[in-house]
């Protein structure tokens, strides 16, 4: 989502829980939208993972992936197994990075809170996400005013 027009710059439905599969495809479609590459990338926890987190490194691309939640004391991580995780890690305490990672509240939350007013959006029948997701991915890239 870009922070500035607050347009879905790049989308995909999924019935899976865990995102991590999806970071790097959708900054390739971001790039692909728009011929840019995102300045920030702030991600969930649901995106973290150790491949994830070193290719972002390898691209120089520079990202806040949550690696628990906000409330929760964080575990440590083994730096020696997964060391862009505690790179990664080590980004999240600083409190650039802290208030890199709180913008993504209210630079995607306003839009979630549109989509959900679309009709139908809110589903669960995982069956019918495949045949509903291009109605669901156009109408998002509009205003709630249809700007």
């Amino acid at each position: 989502m870009d922070e500035g027009s607050q347009l879905i710059v790049a989308a995909e439905l999924s019935n899976s829980a865990a995102d991590y599969h999806s970071l790097l495809p959708m900054i390739d479609q971001v790039h692909c939208n728009t011929e840019l590459s995102p300045q920030m990338t702030l991600a969930d926890t649901g995106y973290a993972y150790e491949g994830g987190l070193r290719e972002l490194e390898e691209r120089g691309l520079a990202a806040c992936v949550a690696l628990g939640r906000e409330d929760k004391r964080q575990r440590a991580v083994n730096a020696k197994r997964k060391p862009a995780t505690a790179r990664m890690a080590r980004t999240l305490r600083t409190p650039e990075g802290r208030a890199h990672y709180r913008r993504r509240k209210a630079i995607s939350e306003p839009v979630f809170g549109w989509i959900k007013i679309l009709p139908g959006a809110t589903t669960q029948n995982p069956h019918r996400w495949e045949s509903e997701k291009c109605s669901y991915l156009i109408p998002t890239a509009q205003t709630p005013s249809g700007g």
